[in-house]
């Protein structure tokens, strides 16, 4: 009879976002979050689908935190710098509370589609925010630069030798 094992879709993430802060994204395996929980490797499957899906839901509370940040620090921000600052720092918390992103990021140059896929979403989450500031503070002529705002502040974060100057 197999074992019960209460909320293991929960151990699954909560194991993954140890084994990421320990041993970063390359350094945490499938196999060894299996390891850790006590199943098999293919239990896991029966929950994500791959890696980067498991990796995606450890650190999916976090940045939801993190956007509803952005948007209220940019609904009060007093300017259009101002708001892309908070969004920069706000970014660069998450980033560092996460640091195995760093990883992630250069996975993106040589990325499978869902990796891809997930940086589009996250540049486009950016975007929508930036266009939001951009409108508030009157400067709706220049919000067909968001994108490259939103593209721009996610490299940066995540490139130690690139601060935010403005």
């Amino acid at each position: 009879m197999p074992k019960i094992i209460d909320n293991l879709k929960d151990k699954i993430i909560t194991v993954t976002q140890k084994q990421l802060k320990s041993s970063g994204y390359t350094g945490t395996t499938i196999r060894s979050i299996a390891e850790e929980c006590g199943i098999a490797v293919g239990t896991v499957y029966n929950y994500f689908p791959d890696k980067d899906t498991l990796v995606s839901m450890s650190m999916m509370g976090d940045w939801l935190t993190t956007l509803a940040s952005m948007k209220h620090q940019c609904g009060e921000s007093e300017n259009v710098v101002q708001g892309m600052r908070y969004i920069y720092d706000l970014l660069e918390q998450f980033v560092k509370e996460h640091p195995w992103m760093s990883e992630y990021r250069a996975t993106v140059e040589t990325a499978t589609s869902d990796v891809f896929m997930r940086h589009k979403m996250m540049r486009g989450i950016l975007d929508d925010i930036l266009m939001e500031l951009f409108e508030k503070h009157g400067k709706e002529e220049d919000v067909h630069l968001c994108p490259l705002f939103a593209e721009m502040i996610i490299v940066s974060v995540c490139s130690s030798d690139i601060e935010f100057a403005l």
